[in-house]
């Protein structure tokens, strides 16, 4: 007569459990290895010429400087935009630190990622200054900032609910839905679904 062997539920779900943890402790160091390997691929990485880098040169005659206004803070925020508009930037989001050093060398790091800050602030202080300009019944100003904005980067979430207000105050749906199509183009991101849903909001 042959022994019939009963086997618990909860050792059987120890033994899954045990193999997931060894399976998923594989996969970190597996992951662990590689970021390594790419941390020392950066260290040593040599440096490129990067004197002739496509940076990018903001539009500044498409936005709607004043020559003189009464109104203080939009001068203000008018003198901040032209002056970081003068900085050398490039958009480099994408990329991680190490990503950079890698491509560009260790050496040149510290210029890359000063390309990038710069682009960085110009999107911030045209951001604020389109901001400012709908807060303060400059519509068709503001409409012409954000636009400008959103034209050369995807990442300021606010910057597209204003838009969309703008639109939706101007009877213009069309036009949201032109955003949320633009957002569901980029990358996935942080942001990403919380633009998406704040604009499928105002739409709705």
């Amino acid at each position: 007569m042959g022994i019939l062997i009963v086997i618990s539920p909860l050792i059987v779900l120890l033994i899954l459990r045990i193999r997931l943890n060894m399976s998923s402790k594989d996969k970190n160091d597996e992951i662990m290895e590689e970021f390594w390997a790419r941390e020392r691929e950066a260290r040593f990485a040599r440096n490129v010429d990067i004197s002739n880098l496509p940076l990018f040169i903001p539009d500044m005659e498409c936005l709607p400087f004043l020559p003189s206004s009464d109104d203080k803070r939009r001068s203000e925020l008018e003198a901040k935009v032209i002056s970081s508009g003068r900085e050398p930037m490039l958009d480099l989001h994408e990329f991680t630190n190490t990503d950079l050093k890698i491509k560009y060398g260790n050496g040149n790091f510290t210029t890359i990622s000063s390309y990038d800050q710069n682009f960085m602030y110009f999107t911030r202080d045209l951001f604020q200054w389109g901001k400012y300009l709908y807060e303060n019944n400059y519509t068709d100003d503001a409409l012409t900032v954000l636009e400008y904005l959103i034209s050369i980067t995807q990442n300021i979430v606010s910057a597209f609910t204003i838009l969309a207000k703008i639109y939706r105050d101007n009877k213009e749906p069309d036009k949201i839905s032109n955003l949320i199509n633009i957002v569901e183009s980029t990358k996935d991101s942080i942001t990403k679904q919380t633009t998406l849903r704040s604009l499928r909001d105002i739409i709705n």
